[in-house]
């Protein structure tokens, strides 16, 4: 196994595989090998654009995984891309709707175009979507965010909970600072304890 995957690195690597092989490797090859490909689309986002089907099957199919690193993917794609996360955070299915919710964070700049579709997800019925929502939010510092992360710190799920108060922790030391050096107050900075 370990020589079939080397020679297949050694053959990606040279270019040796035709257009239609890695296709066919992306959608129904090992998940090593599909990882290995999806790497190689994520540094190159043009390239990805042409893969936007296969890049969709994988963040819908089953393995966990692959179906993050094709949502990060997507998320570097532009447009199109995004406009498949957008869509994937408002499936029935909550692994694809978290999925889509933590491809966000490999690409703070699809978070805006995302912002209406990754606000509606703090209030998602998986505690895991809400969790990535609150992470990816909170990474592009979308002040809108804010008051519904506050929120959360209500949340019936311990997890979100906790990750709500890391964030507004880190969120309150950065205004924190800034309004020290500049003698004021931040709009949207949350009260210290002093």
């Amino acid at each position: 196994m370990k020589q079939q995957t080397a020679l297949f690195l050694a053959l990606l690597a040279a270019g040796c595989r035709t257009e239609p092989d890695l296709r066919n490797e992306l959608l129904w090859g090992p998940p090593i090998r599909r990882l290995v490909i999806l790497s190689r689309l994520g540094r190159d986002p043009e390239k990805a654009k042409s893969y936007l089907g296969e890049l969709k099957i994988c963040l819908f199919g089953p393995d966990p995984v692959v179906g993050l690193r094709a949502g990060q993917v997507l998320a570097r794609t532009g447009e199109e891309g995004i406009e498949i996360l957008r869509a994937a955070l408002k499936e029935k299915d909550p692994e694809v709707r978290w999925r889509a919710a933590a491809s966000f964070l490999s690409d703070q700049v699809s978070v805006g175009k995302a912002k209406k579709e990754l606000l509606a997800a703090l209030s998602d019925e998986d505690p895991t979507t809400r969790q990535f929502a609150v992470l990816a939010l909170f990474r592009a510092r979308v002040p809108e965010a804010r008051k519904k992360i506050e929120a959360l710190l209500l949340d019936a799920d311990s997890g979100v909970r906790k990750t709500a108060e890391r964030v507004l922790k880190q969120w309150k030391i950065e205004p924190a600072q800034s309004s020290k050096s500049s003698g004021g107050a931040v709009p949207g900075a949350l009260p210290s304890k002093n």
